[in-house]
């Protein structure tokens, strides 16, 4: 029996939107020549509206080339059958849920992003090419961004 507008026969978990975020294609760090490592990142969020919950994963290309700064991020909302439904409360919790459905959406944030940035790239001033293959994205969790933003103690 379906609970709320979920029917059973939909799997547990399952990508409910896909939206673009940015996309920038900046002058970067002039005197830094050549290509430099592409980078693939996701992050997890949580998502209420009225009774509806969620997991919102953010994933994000960013890759210097040249003389220029190129990025684009992309988001899903994650909705799940209320039964089965994660706890997505704490910052602990959503790490958890970064670790268990970021790599399973990363194939469809990066088709994304990848299409956003291809389809900009016939105005770009430089040449410019990204993966077919999905990476191995990096998974931001929540303990990483209290790290990156904690004050240096030197």
């Amino acid at each position: 029996m379906a609970t709320g507008d979920w029917d059973d026969s939909w799997p547990a978990a399952q990508i409910c939107g896909l939206t673009t975020l940015r996309l920038l294609i900046l002058p970067g760090p002039k005197g830094q020549d050549g290509d430099h490592d592409l980078g693939w990142q996701i992050f997890a969020d949580s998502f209420a509206r009225n009774s509806e919950r969620g997991l919102l994963l953010t994933g994000e290309i960013i890759q210097p080339t040249g003389d220029w700064f190129v990025t684009a991020a992309g988001r899903v909302l994650v909705r799940f059958q209320p039964d089965v439904a994660p706890d997505l409360e704490s910052d602990d919790a959503l790490d958890e849920a970064l670790k268990r459905f970021g790599s399973w959406a990363s194939h469809i944030l990066w088709d994304h992003c990848r299409g956003v940035l291809l389809q900009a790239s016939s105005s770009f001033p430089f040449e410019f090419s990204l993966p077919t293959i999905t990476p191995r994205p990096v998974l931001v969790t929540k303990a990483m961004q209290r790290e990156a933003e904690a004050p240096d103690p030197d």
